[in-house]
């Protein structure tokens, strides 16, 4: 069982990441945005599951986030 964890642990992150990078520049833009909103909106709460949430999508998303 912990080595199909493993195996879907190093999967998972090469196709998002593949997935993303065929998306149209201009979807890809949005989400990047929208992103960054988030960003912004989770530093002004107090729930840290906010700020882990969007770290998670960043983290996705590192490519195309300047």
């Amino acid at each position: 069982m912990k080595a199909l964890f493993t195996l879907l642990m190093s999967i998972v992150p090469m196709l998002i990441d593949r997935i993303v990078s065929e998306l149209s520049p201009e979807l890809r833009n949005m989400i990047v945005n929208t992103i960054a909103a988030l960003d912004d909106k989770a530093k002004k709460t107090k729930n840290p599951f906010d700020d882990i949430a969007v770290g998670a999508l960043k983290s996705v998303f590192q490519h195309w986030i300047k």
